[in-house]
């Protein structure tokens, strides 16, 4: 008998887009992959590699009237193509199960969350009524759900992103399934929350003795957690092999390519952006003096109406000069985009300055309209940031016309932004969906650089695209950097990236700067433990390192900003908590330590 819980052979799987017989997509093409019993495979490769379309074949989940499947896929000697629907619907959930990638669109959000787990233990374990419950409560407790009993009875939107996929790993262990499927399962979640959740899928499958297959682009995580790696590429499976060998010596020039694109965090070469800045005797670009922004959040209930304050930023102070990269980093929820739409007043501040120097002119403004005109802002998702009924060339033509009103040849200076950022002048015609997230992502920083502004505020540009991409955008930013010496404001979570193109470093936690200096000091010398677990939290891709990396793992989430821990902010989840940690307060400020390094002084006290 076969030792693989798993066999794919020869698996073909085409998409019909119309009526027409002919207008056919292949989607996958002749595929093999085995999966043993007890490993964790992985499945590599860019979005439209046929990765997710495979996971859905296996679960049996593509639609049957414009779908065409061939070939085969073996499940413990039994072909699921053969199959019927009421078959497969016994083998879903309770032998194989699956964690998608977007879990707000797979829970319902309608039913609490009890409710939906119990769902599935109704149909696969005859349990009573008391049994349900307290298993439902224990799924809930094993994927570290705090106070499990009560939070069975709040629905999905009540949770975050990282417990929203917590319950959807509960969901998938609940009947002990002997194959797990996890499709980007932490692509959108911060670096520490993803650590958290893919330490913790691996604990489980390795106690309950689940097999796991892993799909993602993220080659770091492959590198930790995978046995054995399967490259895949236009529906093809060009590389296969140990995960060793597969990062060691890759064959495949598109495994090169992946692993080439992959920023690394090194904090003994000190020469990642060779440019350096020297900002003595300069005056900044902007200046940010003690800027607070609060949010009013209104609860309306039948009997009474009371309301609550966010406070997103806290007495936040930086600065930012000509030609530099100001990398601003943190998890979500930890006020970084607030300041960047405080600069650009998409939010207004409730207290402190800020103060742009105008193009060719040593004056500073605070006028709205001098600070948007010299400011382009770059947002995380350019989909929803592009106008879907308008064309390219009047999407990039808007601030133009809102700023330079007189400009002429307007064709002309489309034509030469779309050239800028790597972009044929004829897609000037085109409509936003018919981009791929890449190519959208460059039409926003050709919109962004239309009225030729000194500084950039990039909030996330990267999150959403795969790692070939990102570095293709990473390129883009510097070559912009070097010829027009524009300034960034680069706001993200991914530390990596930060290094590679960033000059200076902030650290971000609940709206306070807790720790800031030049990109060299924060990465080789963190003095903050939220920093240190920051750059803990980043997957290397390289076998050899992961396995044998102790990784310090933050728990828990960001506290909410309604509710504020009182003391230190962060001693809620610093891994060496003190005593002194529950006295300090978070109104101490920063200290400078080293030259021109400043950490929050209540972490130093505490040391």
């Amino acid at each position: 008998m076969s030792k693989n819980l798993l066999e794919i052979k020869n698996l073909q799987i085409s998409f019909r887009t119309s009526s027409e017989k002919n207008n056919i997509i292949k989607a996958v093409s002749k595929i093999n992959l085995d999966i043993p019993s007890g490993k964790t495979i992985g499945l590599v490769g860019e979005s439209g590699s046929g990765k997710s379309v495979t996971a859905l074949a296996i679960m049996g989940l593509l639609p049957k009237d414009i779908c065409e499947i061939s070939g085969e896929i073996n499940y413990l000697g039994r072909n699921l193509l053969k199959l019927t629907n009421s078959e497969l619907s016994i083998l879903r959930g309770k032998e194989i199960s699956m964690v998608f990638q977007e879990p707000m669109t797979s829970l319902n959000p309608v039913l609490n969350i009890g409710k939906q787990i119990e769902e599935i233990l109704e149909k696969h374990l005859s349990l009573t009524n008391n049994q349900l419950k307290n298993k439902t409560v224990s799924l809930l407790e094993m994927v570290r759900i705090a106070d499990p009993e009560s939070r069975t009875k709040n629905y999905p939107h009540q949770f975050s992103g990282g417990q929203r996929q917590r319950i959807m790993i509960a969901m998938a262990l609940a009947c002990n399934p002997k194959l797990l499927i996890a499709d980007e399962a932490t692509t959108a979640l911060d670096v520490t929350i993803q650590l958290q959740i893919l330490e913790l899928i691996k604990d489980l499958t390795t106690s309950m003795g689940t097999t796991l297959l892993m799909i993602t682009h993220n080659l770091g995580i492959i590198a930790r957690y995978a046995n054995q790696v399967n490259v895949m590429k236009e529906g093809k499976i060009v590389e296969k092999g140990s995960a060793l060998e597969i990062y060691s010596s890759p064959s495949h020039f598109y495994t090169k390519n992946l692993l080439n694109s992959v920023p690394i965090i090194d904090v003994k070469n000190k020469n990642i952006n060779s440019k350096t800045i020297d900002n003595s005797n300069k005056n900044p670009l902007i200046s940010i003096k003690n800027l607070n922004v609060e949010f009013q959040l209104k609860n309306n209930h039948f009997f009474s109406k009371s309301s609550s304050t966010i406070k997103a930023v806290k007495d936040v102070s930086l600065e930012i000069f000509k030609g530099e990269t100001f990398g601003l980093v943190g998890e979500s929820g930890s006020g970084k985009t607030t300041i960047g739409k405080s600069i650009v007043n998409l939010v207004q501040p409730k207290s402190g300055m800020i103060l742009l120097k105008e193009n060719k002119s040593e004056k500073f403004s605070q006028n709205i309209k001098t600070i948007r005109k010299n400011v382009g802002m770059v947002f995380q998702d350019p989909y929803g940031s592009l106008n879907p009924r308008m064309r390219i060339k009047e999407i990039i033509l808007e601030p133009i016309r809102v700023h330079n009103p007189k400009s002429d040849n307007e064709n002309n200076v489309v034509i030469s932004l779309l050239q800028k950022v790597g972009l044929h002048s004829s897609m000037m015609y085109r409509y936003p969906h018919e981009f791929s997230g890449g190519q959208r992502q460059r039409i926003c920083i050709a919109r962004a650089l239309a009225h030729n502004p000194s500084l950039l505020i990039l909030d996330e540009p990267l999150s959403a695209l795969d790692v070939s991409i990102q570095s293709q955008i990473v390129d883009l930013l510097k070559n912009l950097q070097k010829e027009s010496d524009i300034s960034y404001l680069f706001i993200s979570h991914d530390l990596a990236t930060v290094q590679n193109l960033s000059h200076r470093v902030a650290v971000m936690y609940l709206g306070k700067l807790i720790e800031y200096g030049s990109k060299d000091s924060i990465y080789s010398n963190p003095l903050h433990p939220y920093t240190q677990a920051l750059l803990d939290s980043v997957p290397i891709p390289d076998p050899s390192i992961e396995t044998k990396t102790n990784r310090t793992i933050i728990q828990g989430e960001i506290p909410s900003a309604t509710n504020p821990p009182s003391g230190c902010v962060f001693r809620t989840r610093c891994p060496k908590p003190t005593d002194d940690c529950k006295e300090g307060t978070s109104e101490m400020g920063l200290i400078e330590i080293e030259n021109e390094h400043w950490v929050d002084q209540c972490c130093v006290n505490c040391k």
